[in-house]
């Protein structure tokens, strides 16, 4: 009796003993050993997010996710799903941590991984962590596959459709004027054959032509003095073109001396204005120094006119003599006086 009751002792004690082993895993697996620190984070999409899935720092596990909580702003508008995360007490997490919904591998339960941050400044309890949103590949390999079948379905099958459509009918009519068509080319092979001759006479008497009538020696010295008489032409027009600067620079110089004079002039009469209260001996002075500088001038400007009335002439006879006769720019002769005859 003794021994039976020693037995249901010991095997109550083992079986006690694995139930406290099995409620120190499940808490070891679970991470809700110790105390917790309380985060959120806020997603738009939580696919393959639960209850109790792991979080992690770095790769680190250090907790879990303990609710999903969705949010509506207002009627007709998408959710947004706040999760609470409970986080090992002893580990802080920096302002500018950034939460993302990662998988170590493409068959790899997915986990809420915390990528560390530097910036010295932690997250109160109950804060909100930064949170970027999950990346999913095959979500972007399905829709780009739906793209691709719908170009092929619009785009490229009535395109091959289209090509197919004109193939038959160009195959068609090919296959039906084919032998008219080898017959009219086979017709026009002869035909061209015949003429080949006749063709090559009517070139080489052409060619023949081209060389005794326009290239001839008469022509060839005619374009020969032609171009020296254009190169004459050219460097006398380059004269007179020179010629022409230099006088302008002339009376680019006289005009400039001008107004430096009148400006003189200018200035001598506000002194003067200033000087007649003054000095009248002064302004006697003043005013016989102006009178031999406007007798300066008078000077300078005759002999300006006296020197644009000569250019004047000059051009007027170079044109006269050009209009009577155009040949002088080409070193030619004039032409006869016939009243003298």
């Amino acid at each position: 009796m003794k021994t039976s009751r020693i037995n249901y002792v010991m095997v109550g004690g083992f079986v006690l003993a694995m139930l406290a082993v099995l409620i120190v895993a499940l808490s070891l697996m679970t991470g809700r050993v110790g105390g917790t620190r309380t985060y959120y984070t806020y997603y738009d999409n939580v696919g393959g997010v639960k209850y109790g899935t792991k979080v992690t720092v770095e790769g680190f596990p250090v907790g879990q996710v303990a609710e999903i909580i969705p949010e509506v702003e207002s009627p007709g508008t998408a959710p947004r799903f706040k999760l609470r995360l409970e986080v090992a007490e002893d580990w802080v997490l920096a302002s500018d941590s950034l939460a993302r919904i990662a998988a170590s591998g493409l068959l790899a339960a997915v986990a809420i991984d915390i990528k560390a941050g530097e910036s010295g400044k932690p997250i109160p309890e109950d804060g909100v962590i930064p949170s970027q949103q999950r990346a999913n590949m095959f979500a972007a390999l399905n829709e780009v596959a739906s793209e691709i079948t719908d170009l092929s379905q619009s785009s490229i099958r009535p395109l091959l459709q289209n090509l197919n459509n004109y193939v038959e009918a160009l195959g068609g009519s090919l296959v039906g004027d084919a032998p008219t068509i080898v017959a009219d080319l086979k017709t026009a092979a002869a035909a061209l054959a015949e003429k080949v001759p006749e063709i090559s006479q009517s070139v080489a008497s052409f060619s023949r032509n081209l060389d005794q009538d326009v290239l001839g020696q008469g022509n060839r010295d005619s374009l020969r003095s032609t171009i020296e008489n254009t190169r004459v032409a050219a460097e006398t027009f380059a004269a007179l073109a020179r010629d022409l600067r230099d006088l302008k620079g002339e009376v680019a110089t006289t005009v400039a001396t001008l107004e430096r004079m009148i400006g003189k002039a200018d200035q001598t009469m506000t002194g003067v204005a200033e000087m007649v209260d003054g000095n009248q001996v002064a302004v006697t002075d003043t005013i016989e120094e102006m009178r031999y500088t406007m007798k300066a001038i008078s000077r300078r400007i005759d002999t300006i006119t006296y020197n644009l009335d000569g250019t004047a002439r000059n051009m007027f006879e170079f044109s006269r003599s050009i209009r009577q006769n155009p040949g002088l720019l080409l070193g030619g002769s004039p032409p006869a006086d016939e009243a003298s005859q």
